[in-house]
């Protein structure tokens, strides 16, 4: 089970439960959705790898609709 937690900048919180989302890196292996294996740069600690997931990777993941 992978559990996340999105904070927009109101601080309101949408969570997805769920398998990895496909645009979580991994570097050594592909995840098929139910791990994720992440390598961390000891120097700065940040995921190597890491790109910020887009608008529609977050409203997929999240099942995000526009409010107007």
């Amino acid at each position: 089970m992978c559990s996340l937690q999105l904070v927009d900048e109101s601080g309101h919180t949408t969570e997805s439960d769920g398998y990895v989302p496909h645009w979580f890196p991994n570097p050594s292996t592909e995840h098929y959705g139910d791990y994720v294996q992440l390598t961390i740069d000891m120097e700065t600690g940040h995921i190597v790898g890491w790109k910020k997931p887009t608008q529609k990777q977050l409203a997929e993941t999240f099942k995000l609709t526009k409010q107007g």
